[in-house]
């Protein structure tokens, strides 16, 4: 692929795109939407179509850094010039829900209980402790 080569000092060059891969989510980077929509695009489509897979029109989208994108569950975006990477509003929604319906249905249970509840529901390992 020799899309959107860049010189470096020394006459090395190199594509400007990357790629980041977890399990088979993936995002690509690059320099320009030009690069990505003419270049990598068609080559990461024909990739897969090799081994019978297609991107999904809904999850596929070419946005600027700057508007951001979810990815995992994180929000990725840089503000001001710094790049920042927080839960997404949709997975904060997801757990401030959860949580809501535990107190909901446990409202006669004890604080302990409660507790212990919330602790079991709890994925990052974080614990709420009673005084």
């Amino acid at each position: 692929m020799t899309c959107g080569k860049v010189s470096y000092k020394g006459g090395r060059t190199d594509p400007k795109v990357n790629l980041v891969r977890y399990c088979d989510d993936f995002i690509v980077t690059g320099a320009s939407k030009e690069l990505l929509e003419n270049e990598a695009l068609p080559v990461i489509k024909e990739f897969l179509s090799e081994r019978g897979l297609s991107l999904s029109p809904e999850k596929t989208r070419i946005t600027n850094i700057a508007q951001g994108f979810d990815f995992l569950g994180q929000n990725v975006r840089k503000y001001n010039g710094k790049f920042l990477i927080k839960p997404s509003k949709k997975n904060i929604q997801a757990v401030l829900t959860k949580i809501r319906s535990i107190i909901k249905d446990n409202r006669q249970s004890g604080k302990s209980i409660l507790i212990s509840l919330l602790n079991l529901s709890s994925k990052d390992g974080q614990t709420i402790t009673s005084t």
